[in-house]
């Protein structure tokens, strides 16, 4: 499994990453999400689809709230398959950042993604 979190200083966001790399990863993956505050439902959800075998998915979750995004992955069968999901959730990490926050324009978005971006490079 791979695991990162970082803060988005400037909005005071917690960005998580995880990665199920293996079916094994299942319950290590949900140990996480339950630290972050997430649904039981999408907990129950990502454990039976890692442990049952999906691969080339994954989910963006929001905390509102509390200010966090997790962009988890599923088990991937190819680099292209894996990026391609990767910069999905991301984007979907973006999104819902500046609509909570009520950012408008273009440099916003643009600095956040560039941010996330940058925080990614070591697991990528």
């Amino acid at each position: 499994m791979k695991y990162l979190h970082f803060n988005i200083a400037i909005y005071d966001w917690d960005v998580y990453y995880i990665e199920a790399e293996k079916k094994k990863d299942a319950k290590a993956v949900v140990a996480k999400l339950s630290k972050i505050p997430t649904s039981e439902t999408l907990m129950k959800e990502a454990f039976n689809d890692i442990k049952g075998g999906s691969t080339n998915g994954g989910h963006h979750l929001f905390g509102l709230i509390s200010r966090k995004s997790v962009i988890l992955l599923y088990p991937t069968t190819s680099i292209e398959n894996r990026v391609n999901i990767i910069f999905h959730e991301k984007r979907h990490t973006e999104d819902g950042i500046c609509k909570h926050l009520g950012l408008k324009g273009r440099e916003a978005p643009a600095f956040i993604a560039g941010y996330i971006a940058e925080k990614l490079i070591p697991i990528l």
